[in-house]
């Protein structure tokens, strides 16, 4: 990577976790290619297991070489953002364009939707069957078979893009088998529950997209994302000859077995399932091919509104070239571990996943059984779901404010860390009216606080430490605001010496009492004279 170089030419999708740009790449020999670069957002850069996933990407793509799969040819960062170069699909996503045919009141042909769902397949077989150069499977499953992450080119071919949440032994961490990654309404009934999947799972996804595919709209959709859960663990599938006449039996069978709740009933391969497609393709007697697809695309591009370049667009396209002009391949990074180890370190929370991931890092086994989230995308209607118009998308209202600006994701972090010491940083501590505090009772209460936090909270970075502002002190108040070293020696051997003073005359107190008890105990056995 560092051989190349890349210019932006425009944003050409965006989500929860990641944005991608369209650039031109360069080579030191003066090749050029149009590539698509995918940016994780800055918000989750502070997230390691995050970054470790989203690196996990490109480790699992680079493996995959296929037709049907997006072709990821490198990996790079700047300014702690990752970035992932691969292959660009000229065309669009099957989510974009199975709305537009809704939108136009149109179905897509079964023919059609039969061969984009072998392509998939063809795809998948090729993910799961990878083996390293030992000949020991990678047990790729990709996961996140879902409508936008199937794309389709203006030549029609259909590929697989985001391996984003796949699960390889080559993975940097380890998996909870109870932890759900995926969108909801796109789960096999198994990680809904919070079991161990297999390559099957992929293959109960396909058959969800292909009912989708002939239906016009969505399987598993609920008033929530637990209802739509609840719906994906029932596995109850209406059979889809009663919502499109049109499909013959055949299909109907094949597209059963591929939704059976039970995995052990599925389709045991992605092969499987696609002889069974193509079978049935030969018995239809329809003719179909990847230029019946880049018809179908071709009609999505004529008509899908022009989006205008604002000066707010030109902005972000000149940060985000910045980075790309600083862009430092991880190959040139000597222990990647080592160097995450070091990033992580410093931050002072890693937390989670954001909650607008798209369901994933999710564990079922944790939600109530009332009362769990609000409805959002998962559950928008398919009738609301309308493709932008040039008059109202913007940077901004597509949440990427962040992008804009020029500021590293380092040093957003570090504001916030400042920002979070200084809330808690209320000064001494006051009782009713303003009065402060004893003094001792104030440097307690500062002497204990680290050493209660330590093991919770890491500390802050070098950057926030020297950017962190010094704390205001009240005035007569300087004694109790500051730990008991840091006071004046004075005062200290003040309170050195009274403290003294006070032992001194309890004793004295308490040698007195003794000896009159023993005078008064003598007397009373006459050893001491009256």
């Amino acid at each position: 990577m560092a051989e190349q170089r890349y210019k932006v030419i425009e944003r050409i999708d965006a989500g929860g976790m990641a944005e991608v740009f369209k650039a031109n790449s360069t080579s030191m020999q003066g090749f050029e290619k149009l590539v698509a670069i995918k940016r994780i957002l800055p918000n989750l850069t502070q997230n390691e297991r995050f970054v470790r996933m989203f690196l996990d990407e490109a480790k699992v793509s680079l493996h995959l070489n296929h037709t049907n799969c997006v072709h990821v040819f490198d990996l790079g960062i700047a300014d702690g953002t990752y970035f992932i170069v691969m292959e660009f699909i000229d065309g669009t996503n099957l989510k974009k364009l199975i709305e537009f045919l809704h939108k136009h009141n149109q179905r897509m042909a079964v023919e059609q939707a039969v061969f984009i769902a072998i392509e998939v397949c063809k795809g998948l077989t090729h993910a799961h069957e990878k083996k390293d150069q030992e000949g020991h499977p990678l047990d790729i499953v990709h996961r996140d078979i879902s409508p936008p992450n199937i794309l389709l080119s203006k030549a029609g071919e259909v590929k697989i893009t985001d391996f984003g949440l796949a699960k390889a032994k080559s993975q940097a961490e380890s998996t909870d088998p109870g932890v759900v990654k995926g969108k909801f309404g796109y789960l096999s009934p198994e990680a809904a529950h919070g079991e161990e999947i297999d390559a099957r799972t992929d293959i109960f996804a396909v058959g969800i997209l292909l009912w989708e595919m002939l239906a016009g709209r969505r399987l598993f959709l609920g008033e929530s994302d637990y209802e739509t859960l609840q719906l994906v663990r029932k596995a109850q599938v209406p059979r889809i000859d009663e919502v499109r006449s049109d499909v013959p039996s055949e299909l109907v069978n094949v597209l059963m077995r591929a939704l059976t709740g039970d995995p052990n009933d599925r389709y045991q391969t992605a092969k499987d399932l696609a002889d069974g497609l193509g079978h049935f393709l030969f018995d239809y007697g329809r003719v179909v091919t990847s230029y019946h697809i880049a018809d179908l695309v071709e009609q999505f591009r004529q008509q899908r509104p022009k989006r205008r370049k604002t000066a707010h667009d030109e902005a972000v396209g000149a940060a985000i070239q910045k980075q790309l002009d600083r862009l430092k391949s991880l190959e040139e990074i000597e222990d990647l571990d080592m160097y995450l180890a070091q990033h992580y370190d410093s931050l002072p929370d890693q937390g989670e996943v954001a909650a607008d991931s798209d369901g994933n890092f999710e564990d079922p086994r944790m939600w109530a059984d009332l009362g769990f989230g609000e409805p959002g995308a998962e559950a928008a209607p398919v009738e609301a779901l309308e493709a932008p118009d040039d008059s109202g998308e913007s940077w901004s209202e597509a949440g990427l404010d962040d992008i804009a600006r020029e500021t590293s994701a380092m040093q957003a972090i570090d504001a916030e860390t400042i920002r979070r010491q200084q809330a808690k940083r209320a000064g001494p501590p006051t009782l009713p009216g303003g009065v402060p505090a004893p003094g001792g009772q104030a440097t307690a209460t500062r002497q204990q606080a680290p050493a209660q936090q330590a093991p919770a909270q890491q500390a802050p970075s070098r950057q926030a430490r020297s950017a962190q502002p010094t704390q205001p002190v009240q005035a007569g108040s300087d004694a109790q605001a500051q730990p008991a070293d840091q006071q004046p020696k004075a005062t200290k051997k003040k309170s050195k010496g009274s403290s003294g003073l006070g032992a001194i005359g309890v004793s004295l107190i308490v040698a007195i009492i003794v000896v009159a008890l023993g005078i008064g105990a003598g007397f009373v056995l006459g050893v001491v004279p009256p």
